[in-house]
C-alpha cells in the first residue's frame, strides 16, 4: 500500500519544530504518522513502553489511540490515521505521550498539529461544460425574481390582516370604555348625594363637639388637680419603698448566705481561699464510718443531698425509709437546686453558691429541662453505669459497663425513658466541681477524698507460669499474686489490657501451689491458660461503699485499692473513666451544647465554640481557660504543674475531633482525680477503662 507518511523526529528534551503536514479529508488507511523518539539526540528504547496518541478534530471531538512500536530499540513507532480522524476539514491537534509498564506517564504531553483539507473530487452534481450556460443563468434569475415578488405580496397581505385585527380590538375597547364611563358617572351622582348628606351630619356633629369640648375642659381641670395629689402620694410611696428596699438588702445579706472559694490564677498551690460564709468552715473526710468534723453536713445544699432508689413505677425510696432496703431500681443521689457562679477577673477565679438567688448568681444549666422549665432536684447515678438484662442501670454488686463508645452509652441512657441522659459538662463543672471545691477548698481531690480505685495492679510481667486446660485459675509467681486480693475483679489476656482469655472475673481465693508460685482462683466458666497469659486488674464491682452510713468517706484498707464516695456518689473518680456528654473538642477548641436531645458524637451546629484554645500538649494543668459565655468550660490552657500542684490531675489531648471523659481508672495512679480530663480520644473510642454515669431530670408532671 502507498501511504502518505508524516515522519517526525521527536526529541523529548527539545521543542518539536516541524513543517505542518496536510492530509486529505476522508482518506482511509493511507495516511501514517511515523515517530522516531530521541532524548538529547540519543535514541529512546521503547521496549515495554506504550505510545498513546490523542487527536482533537476541528469540531472539538477527541479520539484516542495506541501506536504500534515497529522498532523498539531504534525508538520507532507508527500509527495509521483512522478515517474518523480525517473526517472533518480543518486543523487537527495530535498529542503524544509515553507510558511505562504500570501505566505511569513517563513524558510530558507533546503536541503536534496537522491540517485536513477537503477532497475537491467529492463535489455533488457538477455542472458539465456546455454552450447553454448563459440560458440557464437567465432562467435562474427570472425564477428568483418571481419568487421574491410572491414573498413580498404574502407579507403585505399578512400586514393587512394584522392591522384589521388591531382595528377591531380598538373598537371593542372603545365601546367597553364608554360603558365604564356611563357607570362611573352614575356612581359619581350617587356619591355626591351621600356627600351632601354627610356634610349635613358633620355640621350637626360640630355643634355637639363644641358642647363636649366645654365639658372636657372642666374634666381636665379636675384631672390636673388629682394628678398633683397623686404625685405627692407617689413621692411618699417611693421614699417608703426605698427605705424598705434598704432594710431588705441589709436583712438579705444576713439571711441569704453565700459560700465560696477563690483561686489565684496561675498559683502552684492547690489550696483555695474560703469566701463569704464558708470562711472558717471545716471539712474533713472520714475513713470507714468514723465520724469527723464536717461543717457542710448541716449546710444547704450538701445537707439536702439524699441517697435514694427510683423503682420501676417512678417512685423514690430514700435511705432511712422502711421500704429503702427492699426497693429495686436505680440507685441515685438527689441534688437540690442551688444558685451558683464561676467568675473570673485578671487575677483570680471565684466559685460561689447559695440556696437562694443573689446578685451575680444563677441557676446552673444542669437544673434546666430542655423546654426551659426548672428542676427543683436532679438525680445523679450513685454508681457507674452497669448492665442488667441489657438495660443500663445504676446498681450495686455489678461490674461497670465498658468497651462502649459515647454514642452507645448515650443511646442506653435515652432508652430508659424521658429525663434520662449521661452526665454532661453542665453537671461536672457547675454542680460536682462547685460542690466539691467549696466544701474542701482544694483542687487536690486525691488528698481530700482519698486515691480512689486508681492503684490496682496492672503490669505486663504478671504472667501465667504453667499452661492448663479447662481451669478456673491462673498460676503466677508469689510476688505477683501478692498484688491481688480476694473479691477484686480481674481479666486475663494474651496482652496487657486484653480480656480474650477471661473477662470480668471475681477472685474467690489465692492459694499457695509450691514454694515459688500461687494460684489465683476466679469464678465463671473454665478457660484454657497458656504460659505467658497476663492477669490484670480490670473494672471493679460497684457497691463496696453501700454499707457506709455517712454521706462521704472511703473504705478502710489500702488507699488506692478501695472505693470511696463523695456525698453518696461512689467513685466520682477512679475505677473506670466517665464519658462527659454535651462536650466535643475540635483541634483543641471546646464546643458546648446545652440541649441534651441534641447531644451528638459529631460536631453539629448545635455545638458552639468557646473563645479560647486548650493547651496542645499533655501534662498536669497549671491553669484553666475561661469564657464568660460558657463558664462551665474550664479546660487547661497551661501545663507544667504536678500531681500535688496546680490542678493536680492529668490532662490528655490530641488534634482533630475528640470526645471527653474525666476522673481516672483502676491503674491511673496520681494522674486521676476530679479534674482529670481525657480529651485525646475520638467519640468512637471504646476500651476496658472507659465507662459512664447516668443522670436523671424528672419530666414535668
Amino acid at each position: 500500500m502507498i501511504t502518505n507518511d508524516y515522519n517526525i523526529i521527536m526529541d523529548l528534551e527539545k521543542p518539536v519544530l516541524l513543517q505542518r503536514k496536510t492530509f486529505v479529508q476522508n482518506d482511509t488507511k493511507s495516511c501514517k504518522i511515523v515517530i522516531e523518539f530521541k532524548r538529547n539526540a540519543q535514541v529512546v528504547d521503547l521496549t515495554g513502553l506504550t505510545v498513546n496518541f490523542a487527536f482533537q478534530r476541528a469540531d472539538g471531538i477527541s479520539i484516542n489511540a495506541i501506536g504500534t512500536i515497529t522498532d523498539a530499540q531504534s525508538g520507532v513507532c507508527e500509527y495509521v490515521l483512522a478515517s474518523n480522524i480525517l473526517a472533518v476539514e480543518g486543523q487537527v491537534l495530535m498529542q503524544v505521550s509515553l507510558f511505562g509498564p504500570e501505566n505511569e506517564r513517563l513524558t510530558s504531553v507533546i503536541q503536534v498539529p496537522f491540517t485536513v483539507i477537503a477532497d475537491i473530487t467529492d463535489g455533488a452534481n457538477p455542472i458539465a461544460e456546455a454552450d447553454d450556460y448563459p440560458v440557464l443563468t437567465q432562467l435562474i434569475t427570472d425564477c428568483t425574481a418571481i419568487l421574491n415578488a410572491e414573498a413580498t405580496r404574502v407579507i403585505a397581505e399578512q400586514d393587512r390582516v394584522e392591522a384589521e385585527v388591531l382595528r377591531l380590538s380598538a373598537e371593542n375597547a372603545r365601546v367597553a370604555s364608554e360603558a365604564t364611563r356611563v357607570i362611573a358617572e352614575q356612581d359619581r351622582v350617587e356619591a355626591e348625594v351621600l356627600r351632601l348628606s354627610a356634610e349635613n351630619a358633620r355640621v350637626a356633629s360640630e355643634a355637639s363637639r363644641g358642647s363636649a369640648e366645654t365639658t372636657r375642659q372642666t374634666n381636665e381641670s379636675a384631672r390636673i388637680s388629682a394628678e398633683a395629689s397623686r404625685v405627692t402620694s407617689e413621692s411618699a410611696r417611693v421614699s417608703e419603698f426605698d427605705t424598705i428596699k434598704t432594710e431588705y438588702a441589709n436583712l438579705s445579706s444576713q439571711i441569704i448566705k453565700k459560700y465560696g472559694v477563690r483561686r489565684t490564677l496561675g498559683a502552684t498551690t492547690p489550696n483555695l481561699e474560703r469566701l463569704y460564709s464558708a470562711v472558717g468552715k471545716v471539712a474533713n473526710f472520714p475513713v470507714g464510718d468514723v465520724s469527723v468534723q464536717n461543717d457542710f453536713d448541716s449546710i444547704y445544699p450538701w445537707s439536702h443531698m439524699r441517697d435514694c432508689i427510683r423503682d420501676s413505677t417512678g417512685r423514690f425510696h430514700y435511705k432511712g425509709d422502711p421500704a429503702y432496703g427492699a426497693a429495686i431500681g436505680d440507685h441515685l443521689v438527689e441534688i437540690p437546686k442551688f444558685y451558683a457562679s464561676i467568675s473570673q477577673t485578671e487575677t483570680y477565679r471565684d466559685f460561689v453558691l447559695s440556696e437562694y438567688p443573689a446578685a451575680g448568681l444563677r441557676l446552673p444549666y444542669a437544673f434546666y429541662r430542655e423546654d426551659g422549665t426548672i428542676c427543683d432536684k436532679i438525680y445523679v447515678a450513685k454508681y457507674k453505669t452497669c448492665s442488667d438484662g441489657g438495660v443500663d442501670v445504676s446498681r450495686p454488686d455489678l461490674v461497670p459497663e465498658n468497651y462502649r463508645d459515647l454514642a452507645s452509652f448515650r443511646i442506653g441512657a435515652r432508652a430508659k425513658g424521658a429525663g434520662w441522659q449521661l452526665i454532661d459538662i453542665a453537671y461536672v463543672s457547675e454542680v460536682l466541681h462547685v460542690l466539691y471545691l467549696i466544701e474542701y477548698a482544694s483542687l487536690y481531690s486525691q488528698d481530700k477524698l482519698g486515691l480512689g480505685v486508681t492503684a490496682m495492679r496492672y503490669a505486663s510481667g504478671d504472667t501465667a507460669q504453667i499452661a492448663e486446660t479447662g481451669v478456673n485459675r491462673i498460676v503466677v509467681l508469689n510476688a505477683v499474686a501478692d498484688n491481688f486480693a480476694v473479691g477484686q475483679q480481674i481479666s486475663i489476656g494474651t496482652s496487657l489490657g486484653s480480656s480474650n482469655v477471661a473477662n470480668k472475673r471475681n477472685i474467690t481465693a489465692i492459694n499457695a501451689v509450691d514454694a515459688s508460685t500461687k494460684e489465683i482462683v476466679f469464678d465463671g466458666a473454665t478457660v484454657n491458660i497458656a504460659v505467658g497469659n497476663i492477669v490484670w486488674s480490670s473494672a471493679q464491682k460497684t457497691g463496696s461503699t453501700k454499707n457506709l452510713t455517712l454521706p462521704s468517706g472511703r473504705l478502710a484498707g489500702t488507699n488506692g485499692k478501695v472505693s470511696m464516695k463523695y456525698r453518696d456518689i461512689e467513685d466520682p473518680f477512679g475505677n473506670v473513666l466517665e464519658w462527659v456528654d454535651g462536650l466535643l473538642i475540635n483541634n483543641n477548641i471546646a464546643h458546648i451544647c446545652r440541649k441534651p436531645s441534641l447531644y451528638a458524637s459529631t460536631l453539629t451546629t448545635d455545638y458552639k465554640a468557646v473563645s479560647y484554645t486548650n493547651k496542645n500538649t499533655d501534662g498536669y494543668p497549671l491553669e484553666m481557660g475561661y469564657d464568660n459565655n460558657y463558664p462551665e468550660a474550664l479546660f487547661p490552657i497551661t501545663t507544667g504543674a504536678g500531681s500535688t500542684t496546680g490542678y493536680t490531675d492529668y490532662y490528655y489531648q490530641n488534634t482533630g475531633l475528640r470526645g471527653a471523659f474525666f476522673g481516672g481508672y483502676t491503674s491511673n495512679g496520681s494522674a486521676a482525680g476530679l479534674f482529670y480530663w481525657g480529651l485525646g480520644n475520638t467519640p468512637s473510642a471504646a476500651n476496658w477503662s472507659i465507662g459512664s454515669r447516668l443522670l436523671f431530670k424528672p419530666p414535668v408532671g
